[in-house]
């Protein structure tokens, strides 16, 4: 089901200029009522009324506070605009706080506008004339460069037809927010309702938000939802983007909220100290210069980082970095200002490009730099690559890019599969990916790690993935490793075995120090006789240095050639002395009819501690059958 969009219209200009009567005429209050509203206005607060335009549309007017001592209040509500009037008094002209208004409206990104000429019964045609050649001085380089300017008079209701045919016009053609979008609304008012409990106001930026809804209050990390909504101070069950709504948050108190928060339905994966951004400058902006941002409804202190100069003159543009004191919840593409600390002056705007927790430095230029350029000119393909490859000590999720970069799955998919064909990235399950020469140099060293040790000693017969991280030192997180691993094996490079990895085409053998250890020990078995030996015993009576664990890889191996036998209990035996025991215990069984465990001194030599693993050894081959205590000859 389509939605129509709902459209907010700022109404902006010096204080005394005629904004209350322009605001009250399109909202249908009239010159005989409109003095209660100018009261209201003079309160410093940001009017919301509703306009019927007749297009079908919800449209919301904001008449913004004039004073200078107000202009954090306008910020915001210009903040919230998809359509600003400029309205500039035809007998007073261009005034500071008119230029404020034209910067503000400037620098957050307010992509259609008019200008109305107020007053104009207290002008005559020559003061008009040079009043509207001072609007276009001062509103060149804007979007309202090319705005048609509206004479208006309240007292004589001139041009009000005009502006309201223009604006209808104008809203026919705007898309307004999204609505379809992830749920955000940035905090303008909080109060305490009684009956009811705390109550947020604030213009949904994106996204539709019902009663019921889940919401997390960002960055305190509160959760709670949305009991009653209202907008116009009327109960809704849904409010979309654009609209101004009251929320009824339940489970947060007054102490805990506070202007300049959001609201999200989707608690985010983190929230950002940082945020690398393109700058124009109204002023000269200094390297590590603190001032005022204000973002959304949130003013708050930052740090100036110029990442390509050390200063940016008026009127120049360039990329920073604003690092702030606490954390925030914006994203890429939201549009911000800066004043001065010491003063209300405008010294400049921009977008936000990329939020992060990572500082930048001059070191980290050519990490930085690339990846932000391409964000800045919507070069997705290499701003993806600039990405992966910053992040190639990992893998990186489809996923991830699509939320970081801010495009929509279908078309990373799209410039990740061109990024796969022209060879510099590898997939895994077209889920992650890697960059191909990342993928290379790890691939190499896993494969050159495996084959070194297996050379070094050709009785392991696998290597682990801990002793493969270990020895090549390679700094991967733990996916990554297993999808690399993976992709070998599945090359046949690398063959996957019980409890690590070995090569496909490695066969055990011994090296020369081992040959000559095999030989004592097929030696020490043959001199032991009818009697199993263990490692540890072995390295006893040789009375040399020799280690246990050289010791056991070696029998191990004489086992698996056959040469000899191991039993339960991890002793071994000389193959060929099994024919001798297995003839001396059917001897005894021939002449008993059975033998037991303690038949073991007389039949073998040595006692039944020795001889429990021989006998049991017997069973498992199937020479003879235990029942009970008693063993016969298996039939």
């Amino acid at each position: 089901m389509s939605i129509t969009p709902h459209l907010t219209i700022a109404v902006a200009g010096h204080s005394g200029h005629g904004k209350t009567a322009v605001a009250g005429y399109l909202a249908g209050i009239g010159r005989k009522t409109a003095e209660p509203q100018k009261q209201a206005a003079r309160s410093g607060r940001t009017q919301i009324l509703e306009c019927p335009l007749g297009t079908g549309q919800s449209v919301s007017l904001m008449d913004v506070p004039g004073h200078p001592r107000l202009q954090k209040n306008a910020i915001r509500g210009i903040a919230a605009a998809d359509v600003c009037l400029l309205v500039v008094a035809a007998d007073d002209g261009v005034m500071p706080q008119t230029m404020a208004h034209i910067n503000i409206i400037k620098y957050l990104k307010i992509s259609n506008g008019l200008i109305v000429l107020s007053k104009i019964d207290l002008a005559d045609a020559e003061t008009l004339e040079l009043a509207e050649i001072e609007i276009r001085e001062a509103v060149a380089n804007t979007v309202l460069a090319d705005a048609a300017v509206i004479p208006f008079s309240a007292v004589t209701d001139t041009g009000g037809q005009e502006l309201i045919m223009r604006l209808k016009k104008m809203a026919q053609m705007i898309p307004g927010r999204n609505p379809n979008g992830e749920f955000r609304m940035w905090i303008d008012e909080i109060c305490g309702v009684p009956g009811f409990g705390t109550v947020a106001r604030g213009a949904i930026a994106s996204g539709t938000l019902s009663q019921g809804d889940p919401l997390w209050v960002l960055p305190m990390e509160g959760e709670t939802k949305a009991r009653t909504l209202e907008v116009h101070h009327r109960k809704v069950t849904t409010a979309i983007a654009g609209q101004r709504v009251g929320i009824n948050l339940p489970k947060i108190s007054l102490k805990e909220i506070r202007r300049g928060m959001a609201l999200a339905k989707k608690r985010p994966e983190r929230l950002f100290h940082f945020l690398n951004a393109e700058i124009s400058a109204n002023a000269t902006l200094k390297n590590l210069q603190r001032v005022k941002l204000y973002i959304g409804t949130l003013a708050a202190n930052a740090l100036i980082i110029l990442m390509e100069n050390q200063a940016l003159a008026a009127g120049d543009a360039g990329l920073v970095q604003l690092r702030l004191k606490h954390p925030i919840f914006a994203v890429r593409g939201d549009a911000f200002l800066i004043c001065e600390l010491s003063t209300r002056s405008i010294i400049g705007g921009g977008t936000v490009i990329d939020p992060t927790n990572e500082k930048f430095r001059t070191a980290k230029s050519d990490r930085f730099i690339p990846y932000l350029s391409a964000l800045r000119c919507g070069n997705w393909r290499d701003a993806i690559l600039c990405y992966i490859r910053n992040q190639s000590h990992r893998l990186v999720f489809l996923t991830e890019i699509s939320a970081r970069i801010g495009i929509p799955m279908q078309d990373v998919q799209k410039e990740i599969r061109v990024l796969f064909n022209s060879g510099h990235i590898i997939v895994f399950h077209d889920k992650s990916v890697l960059m191909k020469n990342r993928y290379t140099e790890l691939a190499e060293k896993i494969h050159q790690t495996i084959k070194r040790i297996l050379n070094a000693d050709p009785l392991e017969k696998f290597v682990c993935r801990e002793e493969i991280r270990r020895i090549a030192g390679i700094a991967a997180d733990e996916a990554m490793m297993q999808c690399v691993l993976e992709d070998l094996c599945a090359k046949n490079r690398v063959s996957r075995v019980k409890g690590g990895y070995t090569l496909p085409d490695f066969t055990p053998g011994l090296n020369r120090y081992q040959q000559k250890l095999a030989a004592r020990l097929i030696n020490f078995a043959l001199d032991s006789g009818l009697l199993s030996f263990s490692p540890g015993y072995f390295c006893i009576k040789s009375h040399s240095d020799i280690k246990k664990r050289e010791v056991q890889k070696v029998l191990d191996f004489l086992h698996d050639q056959g040469e000899l036998i191991r039993l339960n209990d991890g002793h071994y035996l000389h193959a060929k002395m099994i024919d001798d025991i297995k003839e001396r215990v059917a001897t005894a069984i021939a002449r008993r009819g059975s033998v037991c465990l303690s038949d073991s001194m007389a039949i073998l030599g040595y006692g039944r501690s020795n001889a429990t693993a021989v006998f049991e050894y017997l069973d498992d081959i199937g020479f003879t059958c235990r029942r009970g205590d008693v063993r016969t000859l298996y039939r």
